[in-house]
Parts: C-alpha cells; structure tokens; sequence
C-alpha cells in the first residue's frame, strides 16, 4: 500500500476485496460439499473397507476424509479472527467518536416513526455490524460501515492508525488460502480432473489393495454395501446360551 494514503480509494479496494473473500468462500463452500459427496459415492462405488467412512463413522466424515477446511489447516477467516479481546485494552477517542456517530444514525430507538421496514432493517445490520466490529476490535469495518451511510471520516486519525494495511494483508492472505484449496481447485475442474482427484484420493486412502476390498455379497444398511460373507466367516460364533 502507499504511504500516501487517498482513504475513499482504499475504503473502496477493501471493501472490493471484502466482496472478492466473499465470492471465493462461497465456491469453495459449494465445492467442499459435492467433493465429499463424491467421495463418499465413489467409496461406495469401490466396495471397500475405511474406517473413518464406514459407518457408524459416517457423521465424521468431514473431519477425517479432509485435513483443513480451505486447504493450509484454517478457515478462511482465520487470518483475519481476532485474538480474544482485552476487556481492559481501551479504543482510540477517534473510533469511538466514529461509532457514536454510526450509532446516533442506526440504533432502533433513534429511528423516526415513518421509516420503512426497509430502511429499518438496513440501519439495524448497520448498527449490529458496527457494535460487534468494534468489540472485536476492527476498526476498519467500523469505518467502512460509517462511509456506507455518509459519515465522515476522520482520514488523518485512520491513516495514522495502519488498519487499511492491515485489513488490506488479511483480505489478501485469505484470498490466497482460498484459491489455493483442494476445494478451488476442485470447483475449477473439468469431469475428467474430478475423476483424476478421486482416483488419486482413493490410493491414497488404501482403497487399491485387496486388503480393503470387499466383496458385495451383502447388503449393509443404507447406501453401504456391508460386511461380505468370507468376512463374517473369519468373525467367531457366539455361544449358543446353556
């Protein structure tokens, strides 16, 4: 970022990132569903044993087919949560002011009689957005919430205080992380390249050996094909009761 600072120009770039973070999660959201959909069919389809998909272990799935949740071990906002909050770390007098002013022009009790059901509900996001950036500590959506309803803003007092950078790496970094998971790569392929990741994901499961395989003799319950017969000839006989 320049050290020369034009905030309106800055306010916009991170709220274009902000809506670009947005877009890449909810593609990534998408696919991390239909990819393990289709792990779980193409298990099914392989006819074989694995622990951490056989059932009862169906419901955790999830957690043991797929080792992050954006591909590098953090959600995607992970680079941008908060560390738990200070209760005796105080704000700056220039973003306090700044959320007074929001919250003078949003709180519901502030609001004249004759405002539409519309407005009403924008200026509550508004002033419920503003509360919880604050507590959490980022400034910068505080500020971007009070350019969104015309406040002004106090640019010395932000760009002294280095959130735009700040905000700026965090939105970039998760950007990154996102375009970088198994699950943007997984949105972005053909049928031919999910066919490719699946098989790869089957040998690296074990799902190749003959160990694994089981033969479909017996229908399990649901879409499993169940225990096949050689294997429930190895398991022992229960004793008949006296």
């Amino acid at each position: 970022m320049p050290k020369r600072i034009n905030i309106k120009k800055s306010i916009l770039l991170i709220k274009l990132l902000v809506e670009e973070r947005e877009e890449c999660q909810d593609i990534c959201n998408n696919a991390k569903r239909e990819f393990e959909e289709s792990i779980m069919q193409a298990h099914h389809d392989y006819n074989v044993h694995d622990t951490a998909l056989d059932p009862p272990h169906h419901s955790q799935s999830v957690k043991k087919t797929s080792k992050t949740e954006d591909g590098d071990g953090k959600s995607a906002d992970s680079s941008e949560q908060q560390a738990e909050p200070d209760s005796k770390k105080s704000h700056p007098d220039w973003i306090k002011k700044l959320y007074r002013k929001i919250a003078i022009a949003t709180h519901p009790d502030k609001m004249q009689k004759n405002t539409s059901d519309t407005i009403k509900a924008k200026l509550l996001e508004i002033y419920t957005k503003s509360k919880i950036a604050l507590e959490s500590y980022d400034y910068m959506t505080v500020v971007i919430l009070a350019s969104d309803i015309d406040i002004d803003i106090p640019e010395k007092d932000v760009a002294g205080s280095g959130i735009i950078d700040t905000k700026h790496k965090s939105l970039v970094s998760d950007i990154s992380s996102l375009k970088q998971s198994v699950y943007w790569q997984w949105a972005h392929s053909t049928s031919e390249q999910k066919e490719k990741i699946l098989k790869d994901f089957a040998k690296s499961r074990g799902w190749m050996s003959k160990e694994n395989h089981r033969k479909k003799s017996r229908k399990g319950s649901g879409r499993h094909p169940g225990k096949s017969i050689a294997q429930m000839k190895k398991e022992p006989m229960l004793k008949k009761k006296e």
